[in-house]
């Protein structure tokens, strides 16, 4: 099983919650860039920490920015 950061589901909230990136970013105390990167899924593990600020800001569980992926074997 791999656990990796959902950025699409992630951008989703932000947008329905109606903050900026840059207001994001100021509240998390990261970059703009940063916040890019991951919801463009160019980048898929921040900290639980980072994680852990999201969920206050945009008032979502931690798990909701997550996807669990199942190892198959053949």
């Amino acid at each position: 099983m791999r656990v990796r950061f959902n950025g699409k589901g992630f951008k989703a909230v932000r947008k329905q919650r109606h903050i900026s990136q840059i207001t994001l970013a100021e509240q998390t105390e990261t970059t703009e860039r940063y916040l890019r990167e991951l919801e463009n899924g160019r980048m898929d593990n921040p900290s639980a920490a980072m994680v852990y600020r999201f969920s206050v800001i945009l008032q979502q569980p931690m798990e909701a920015f997550m996807i669990v992926e199942e190892d198959l074997e053949l």
